[in-house]
């Protein structure tokens, strides 16, 4: 039974941009959200593509703003005409795991990957840096592997660096992986854009980190992308892969990105970024390219998926089919040849990497046939994505 299917094509999609010739900067809002005043804890519904228009957006100090994912799991995106100012918190956090499944991660974040249960093998966690689950009852050479992002630990078992620092396109952090005889892994930090026309402050917290407390299976920071002409404040950017006491990469998962592309600079001294090493500075001011390529799924074990499908990746083979299947990738939009993954990520056990590569001149949009190995009448998550 397909359910269907989720490609996250994680790519360099920039251009030449002068801040000169882009001092009048527009994001694309139409204000037709309105103006957004949090002035005590609130969580809001996140629309089916994310994106919200609004004129101005302004969170009181002592607030706090969280999201509820859509069915899609993007990120959040805030775009508007006016001022966008923090002066309380924003949470994308990722979750801890418990006793019997992985941690969420934030918006646009993935999650980590479920403990042993009734004597099965500990699960991976999800995303494209995701850490693979533990070897056997904790020690620390068996513990379960961290998320990745903007940087990885050292171990084997930790996932790979993915995506690029200009966040485009926005994508969060990758899980941790299971344990056995603990809990699931930790989810990774979610991912925001905050694009204004006018200025972006932030005088509090925005918080795309990890709220988990162990230091295994932990899941790697998010992204918090800004675009504003100023950006300006006294406040925090958390991308750790910890929680707010945890910054040490080589203990916790790796740390997430965040990018700033600003026009005057002037005021940008004094907001800080945790850990430091995951800003990137520049003028790239757009806040969706007309262009971005992308990967898609368009069939998988003999069922066809139509370009554009996302949402949960489930699939699950009947009992007795063969297990050598196929999986087809369309890429469109790239140039040469492109190098990509495809994971097979079972409910329960380590995912299955497989490498190929897709041939732009062969067209575009281009595909190719990837075999993959899928063990019947087991829930499976098939995702993909550009190197």
């Amino acid at each position: 039974m397909v359910k269907s299917f989720f490609s996250q094509a994680l790519c360099l999609a920039c251009a030449a941009w002068s801040a000169a010739a882009h001092a009048q900067l527009s994001n694309g809002s139409d204000g037709s959200d309105g103006a957004l005043l949090v002035d005590s804890n609130q969580t809001l519904a996140l629309p089916p593509d994310g994106i919200f228009n609004f004129t101005t957006v302004t969170i009181e100090t002592g607030a706090t703003l969280s999201f509820q994912k859509n069915a899609l799991n993007t990120p959040v995106y805030f775009l508007a005409t006016g001022d966008i100012v923090v002066d309380g918190a924003i949470n994308l956090r990722g979750q801890s795991g418990d006793l019997v499944s992985g941690g969420a991660g934030g918006p646009g974040g993935f999650a980590g990957g479920p403990p042993s249960i009734a004597g099965n093998p500990a699960g991976s966690g999800l995303g494209p840096g995701a850490g693979a689950p533990a070897a056997g009852p904790f020690n620390t050479s068996n513990a379960a592997g961290k998320g990745s992002y903007g940087s990885r630990n050292t171990r084997a078992v930790d996932g790979p660096v993915y995506g690029s620092e200009l966040l485009v396109p926005l994508v969060g952090g990758s899980g941790g992986g299971g344990s056995l005889d603990t809990r699931g892994g930790c989810g990774g930090g979610g991912a925001i854009l905050l694009a204004s026309d006018t200025r972006v402050e932030i005088n509090g917290d925005v918080f795309a980190n990890v709220a988990c407390d162990q230091p295994w299976g932990v899941g790697s920071g998010g992204g918090v992308r800004i675009v504003a002409p100023v950006v300006a404040g006294l406040g925090e950017i958390w991308v750790n892969g910890g929680d707010e006491n945890q910054l040490l990469d080589n203990r916790f998962g790796g740390r997430g990105r965040v990018r700033i592309d600003v026009i005057d600079r002037s005021e940008l001294a004094n907001l800080v970024v945790l850990p430091s090493q995951a800003l990137s500075v520049g003028a790239f001011f757009v806040a969706f390219p007309d262009t971005v390529p992308r990967l898609d799924i368009i069939s998988a074990a003999g069922n066809a998926i139509a370009e554009g499908t996302q949402g949960p990746v489930d699939l699950v083979l009947p009992l007795n089919s063969p297990s050598a299947q196929t999986i087809v990738v369309q890429g469109r939009d790239f140039q040469g040849t492109v190098p990509i993954t495809v994971a097979v990520t079972p409910d329960s056990g380590e995912r299955v990497i497989y490498e190929a590569e897709i041939d732009m001149s062969a067209g575009n949009p281009a595909t190719v046939d990837v075999p993959v190995d899928i063990p019947a009448n087991v829930p499976v998550r098939i995702s993909a994505w550009s190197r």
